[in-house]
């Protein structure tokens, strides 16, 4: 029987990176993030580690918590106005 594949954990991308800055540029603890996202923080934890990857809806939950929005710029296209 063959083993079964194991993957390397996963690292925080840029992206995750770039939340995790805006929770803590706006003062926000995981703790106070999750309650606003209404998520454990737990959870929370988990895709700021990069272990979960969070769903469109959380996503946008967690970016309205920060004052941000998410959405959907076409390939080569600048998302600045």
């Amino acid at each position: 029987m063959m083993a079964p594949k194991r993957y390397p954990k996963k690292r925080p991308n840029e992206f995750l990176q770039e939340i995790t800055l805006c929770r803590i540029e706006r003062g926000l603890t995981q703790k106070d993030a999750s309650i606003l996202a209404n998520m454990s923080k737990t959870h929370l934890d988990k895709i700021e580690r990069g272990e979960n990857s969070p769903s469109v809806y959380t996503l946008d939950r967690l970016l309205n918590v920060y004052g941000l929005e998410l959405g959907i710029v076409p390939v080569g296209q600048s998302h600045q106005k």
